[in-house]
């Protein structure tokens, strides 16, 4: 913009000089002026355009990128598959903002059965909870694209009254298939067309979200098979703390685990734990 603004201030004060020398037959040059001072205005007018656009796709990538930053640390910290459900209710909710009437929920369960575990947008809450067949509600082919990990997009004429996943004019489906599978889909339901940068954002979103449930699904593996064992199972950290001290410590030794979590293994040594 800087070189624009030397180049056209140049360009008027040679234009000056030059047409206010003497000489006869100026008119000519008079509308070759007004072309060259149209064409400067129309380059700076493009130039200002190019500029806003830019600003906006680096201010539309940058809030994306922010989205998923968060999101990505909520769902590295969920504890379990509630704290989950609300972390990717949390970043739809953010996503939905910029969705004006497009309602964005993510849906787990196989392709037989899907329930709503999480919803943001417009009527969010009639949707939580709910659960459908994916092969009767969905139009052929939908369910096929999703199995084979391809987004599917919907357009749709009317919704059915008894549909909880499309009543709107379009849709888009993001498939969760962690290991191959189809575990889960988020749906993108609007009336108009869906942002770019929204839309970018949904792919990693979905990848973030089946790494966390997978995650949250091993833990609750784990904690079911430590607390129902009668074997005493400890986790001690490099330095010798105790992060993890089995129920059944108590039953064995007589020492409740809580008192266990948070000391030194050494400690312990040569007392009956």
């Amino acid at each position: 913009r800087l070189l624009l603004w030397i180049f056209n201030a140049a360009v008027a004060a040679t234009l000056i000089r030059w047409l206010f020398a003497p000489g006869p037959g100026r008119w000519p040059v008079w509308l070759a002026v007004g072309a060259v001072i149209a064409c400067l205005i129309g380059l700076e007018v493009y130039s200002y355009r190019l500029l806003a656009r830019t600003l906006e796709r680096h201010t539309r990538t940058r809030d994306r990128e922010q989205v998923l930053q968060r999101a990505g640390s909520a769902l590295v910290s969920a504890q379990g598959r509630d704290d989950v459900y609300g972390a990717v209710e949390s970043a739809l909710r953010e996503l939905a903002a910029e969705t004006p009437g497009g309602r964005l929920s993510l849906w787990l369960g196989s392709p037989e059965r899907l329930r709503c575990v999480a919803a943001a947008g417009d009527r969010a809450d009639e949707i939580r909870h709910v659960e459908f067949a994916p092969a009767e509600a969905l139009p052929p082919g939908v369910v096929e694209d999703l199995m084979a990990g391809r987004t599917a997009r919907v357009g749709l004429v009317e919704a059915p009254d008894d549909s909880a996943v499309v009543p709107k004019q379009q849709a888009l489906g993001i498939p969760l298939r962690p290991h191959g599978e189809l575990t889960g889909v988020i749906f993108v339901a609007t009336d108009e067309s869906l942002p770019a940068w929204v839309e970018e954002g949904l792919d990693p979103l979905a990848a973030l979200t089946s790494l966390a449930l997978e995650s949250a699904a091993l833990d609750e593996q784990f904690r079911s098979l430590v607390q129902n064992s009668s074997d005493v199972i400890t986790i001690v950290s490099p330095d010798g703390m105790v992060r993890y001290q089995s129920p059944s410590v108590e039953g064995v030794f007589g020492h409740p685990s809580e008192s266990l979590v948070g000391s030194k293994i050494k400690a312990r040594r040569g007392s009956s734990c």
